[in-house]
């Protein structure tokens, strides 16, 4: 024979909790409730975007620099790039690389004495880890002085370009990246036997 068993009590139900109406319409706009527990619920914004408070920062920071370029450009004052740039800034383009900052700040002065209203617009920016891809357009009208051996005509110069920079510490520190110097020629009014003559200077 088995020992009888003690009757075994019924289980007794959790109460339901209720919220009063009114803390359920709060929550509604940026809250769930599960279980009992509220549980904050992201923004429309950050549910839409997986941006990341960093990827942000640095398109921003393009923006910023890119803006500070056009007006050192504009006022000849160079060296206020230098907030940006740093002074190790390579082009990752030639082999082996070489520090550029200086006659990058040399290239906008020499834009600056050539063309009227020189300026880059930034179309597109691309952020992966702490480098940005950037695509954008320079623009000015040639009318000024000579630039890169051909004199000025009033030709209007548009012309787009994209570079990878990489940041660190809030500084472009690398660079990599190619542009259509053909169609720049062509804007410029150069053909191409006088294209063989001026890069053969």
């Amino acid at each position: 024979m088995q020992p009888e068993r003690a009757p075994s009590r019924p289980e007794k139900s959790s109460p339901q909790r209720h919220l009063p109406r009114r803390a359920l319409l709060r929550l509604a706009g940026g809250a769930m409730v599960t279980g009992g527990v509220v549980t904050a619920m992201a923004s429309p914004a950050e549910a839409e975007s997986g941006t990341t408070r960093r990827e942000r920062e640095l398109r921003e920071l393009v923006t910023r620099a890119f803006d500070t370029i056009n007006l050192a450009i504009e006022t000849g004052e160079v060296d206020i790039v230098d907030e940006f740039i740093s002074p190790h800034y390579r082009d990752n383009m030639v082999d082996p690389p070489v520090e550029i900052r200086e006659a990058l700040k040399q290239f906008f002065l020499d834009v600056r004495a050539a063309f009227t209203g020189f300026h880059y617009e930034v179309l597109d920016v691309l952020v992966d880890g702490d480098k940005a891809t950037v695509r954008f357009r320079r623009r000015g009208t040639h009318d000024r002085g000579e630039f890169l051996g051909i004199a000025p005509d009033g030709r209007e110069l548009s012309i787009q370009a994209i570079e990878i920079f990489r940041i660190v510490g809030g500084k472009f520190v690398d660079r990599w990246g190619t542009e259509d110097r053909l169609d720049m020629y062509q804007q410029l009014g150069v053909h191409f036997k006088e294209l063989d003559e001026l890069q053969g200077k």
